[in-house]
């Protein structure tokens, strides 16, 4: 069981970071560090996770956001037309209580 090194504790904040094991949380690693990592961070990410491990994420997570698929998918030179999460997304309902008539009422 390999455990992640202290200096990544900062991109895990919101679990138990000492619960965090290298294989079998290799895409909510990889899916935070990519999205959030220094240099530090993935020089680390690098050393342990391949090209093709992180292809595989950008083909298959569809709730990256556009910015960080965008960015990897440009560093990596992966065909962006293959990548979910930077295909259109559905509309969604905006929530009442943001909406312009909503709004206008409340003034």
């Amino acid at each position: 069981m390999k455990k992640l090194p202290g200096f990544l504790k900062q991109y895990f904040w919101d679990v138990d970071f000492n619960k965090i094991e290298l294989e079998t949380s290799k895409i909510f690693i990889l899916k935070r560090v990519l999205d959030r990592g220094n240099d530090h961070a993935l020089e680390w990410l690098f050393k342990h996770y391949t090209k093709k491990d992180i292809e595989q994420l950008l083909l298959s997570c569809k709730d990256l956001s556009p910015l960080t698929s965008n960015f990897w998918a440009d560093y990596f030179d992966f065909d962006k037309s293959k990548i979910p999460s930077l295909k259109n997304p559905s509309p969604r309902k905006v929530p009442k209580v943001l909406t312009s008539e909503y709004l206008n009422r409340a003034l």
